[in-house]
């Protein structure tokens, strides 16, 4: 359940609450904005069993990978930055 007064800005088929505010000051993410394709990378190594087993498809991954996770990287540090702008411009 989302705490009393969030504001849902974002839901998925796994995750009902994939991202959600809290006043002006608290972000929360059931998803992984930080995304890089090093840290892509990490977690297909660390996939290995599933990949072994034939349950992931590691070619497919690594090539949705490059295709997305530059572009994914850029829009996250916009809307970080975005985000840090709102936070600054309600200090002054």
């Amino acid at each position: 359940d989302l705490p009393r007064d969030a504001k849902l800005l974002a839901t998925g088929s796994q995750y009902a609450h994939e991202i959600f505010s809290w006043g002006r000051a608290a972000l929360a993410f059931q998803c992984h904005m930080e995304i890089t394709p090093y840290l892509l990378e990490n977690w297909f190594v660390g996939a290995a069993g599933a990949v072994y087993d034939g349950r992931v498809d590691l070619p497919a991954l690594r090539e949705q990978s490059a295709l997305h996770a530059d572009i994914m990287k850029g829009q996250t540090e916009i809307f970080l930055n975005e985000w840090l702008d709102l936070l600054k411009a309600d200090a002054l």
